[in-house]
């Protein structure tokens, strides 16, 4: 294993602030005979560090200066190496000595840049140039593990936010209590129905709810079987629906709407269920597009208010219907309830209510069953050409995207490869295309 080098003498230890301020001092007025004195550094250092700065040759001092001037590569491609090393590992496709050595030394190759005979020789960079690196940009180099792919795709964003919006939601709320609301076309609302997270009901729960409102309990406070067979129950008393007098009511296809008991006391009392489409409430359902949301900002103002208005107090589960009151009344307002069922086309009737742009991201389902494809055979010497349809699909093209520049008459055409990188000299300066970046040789 090459060791680091180790300093054997006290040469050039001067830091540079000390010098720059001694500098100072010599420009104040001060001999640097005497500035060298007071500071205890050597005149000649600070009189060579003078006249280094006069011409601009001063950017590190020392054995630093040598270090910097024969670097294989400027700071900026270093640490896009080392950025894109970092990321190989991030994304559990980590790589070893071997491997970092031999992407330097391409690295180095594809952008022509100067680099020690050894590299050349043996195709992959010097141990002593690596071991440096690794502590200049403080990369490890490990024996790769094995992986699982669920963990490795599971852990998205989408998932961990996800995680962490139904956590802010459980610490804000506290405890969960569900409102079962109705409304129909003709701008009325049945009394709500409170579900609380319970084992036995009691009337407090109900204190300053709604007129006509009724409590249910379940273990989690979530809609149940016995829970929707309730409700429902509250609203043909309400509705005053019979096989006689039928009244449609739209729901979503949860599966405690669906109970044998629920569908058996909605057909003996003229309730015709019809269920809507999976995941599509936020767009079919008018409480989901036009009163809940109101609802939620009412309910959260009130709370607000109940805050304010009892300092060092912790919201109960028993204030919890009182202020839905509040916010019942301001979110089922005529309007509100109108608007829902004109923005479904559900009353007015209107099946062309959404245009063809909100149906775009299901596009990506509109696929051909791949058993209903003809299937693309071999041209066989002394047969036909296949004339099968599927081997005629446009198909995504694999060849490389070009930008083609128009030349001067007479000339041959410019094509320039990835236009958008661009690099840098060793010095940082100018850059130029053609620049081939550490994620293109190894992605």
């Amino acid at each position: 294993m090459p060791c680091k080098y180790k300093r054997k003498t006290d040469r050039v230890s001067t830091p540079l602030e000390e010098l720059e301020r001694a500098v100072k001092e010599v420009q104040q007025g001060k001999t640097i005979r005497q500035v060298g004195k007071e500071m205890k550094i050597c005149r000649m250092t600070i009189k060579r560090y003078m006249d280094k700065k006069k011409i601009g040759e001063v950017t590190k001092p020392g054995y630093e200066r040598t270090a910097v001037a024969k670097r294989v590569f400027n700071e900026n491609m270093e640490k896009e190496l080392a950025d894109h090393i970092k990321t190989l590992a991030a994304m559990f496709h980590g790589i070893g000595v071997m491997k970092c050595r031999e992407l330097a030394f391409e690295f180095a190759q594809r952008n022509s840049i100067d680099m020690p005979a050894s590299w050349t020789r043996d195709e992959k960079a010097g141990p002593d140039w690596f071991n440096a690196f690794k502590a200049r940009y403080h990369l490890a180099c490990r024996v790769p593990e094995a992986t699982s792919l669920g963990r490795a795709t599971a852990f998205n964003k989408h998932n961990v936010g996800e995680f962490f919006d139904n956590l802010s939601k459980v610490m804000d709320r506290g405890e969960l209590v569900t409102v079962a609301c109705a409304v129909n076309a003709t701008r009325n609302a049945v009394p709500p129905m409170f579900i609380f997270p319970r084992v036995r009901f009691k009337d407090s729960l109900l204190n300053g709810s709604p007129a006509g409102s009724i409590g249910h309990c379940t273990k989690s406070g979530w809609m149940n079987e016995d829970a929707f067979l309730t409700f429902l129950k509250h609203f043909i008393r309400h509705t005053n629906c019979s096989t006689d007098h039928p009244v449609l009511l739209i729901l979503d296809n949860h599966e405690s709407h669906i109970s044998l008991k629920s569908v058996t006391i909605a057909k003996e009392n003229g309730v015709i269920m019809l269920t809507l489409p999976p995941h599509t409430s936020h767009r079919l359902q008018p409480l989901d597009k036009t009163v809940y949301g109101p609802l939620k900002t009412y309910y959260n103002r009130a709370m607000d208010g109940w805050m304010r208005s009892h300092p060092g107090r912790t919201l109960s589960i028993y204030e919890v219907s009182e202020l839905v009151k509040q916010a019942f009344l301001s979110a089922m307002s005529p309007t509100n309830i109108t608007s829902g069922f004109r923005a479904t086309g559900i009353y007015s009737f209107n099946r062309d209510i959404f245009p063809e742009e909100d149906y775009a991201p299901s596009m990506v389902t509109d696929r051909a069953n791949p058993e209903d494809e003809p299937s693309v055979t071999a041209d066989l010497p002394g047969e036909e050409p296949s004339t099968s349809a599927a081997a005629h699909l446009p198909g995504p093209s694999h060849e490389p995207t070009h930008v083609t520049a128009d030349p001067d008459p007479g000339e041959p055409p410019a094509t320039l490869t990835n236009p958008e990188h661009l690099s840098s000299d060793k010095s940082g300066s100018s850059a130029h295309l053609g620049y081939v970046s550490p994620e293109v040789i190894l992605p």
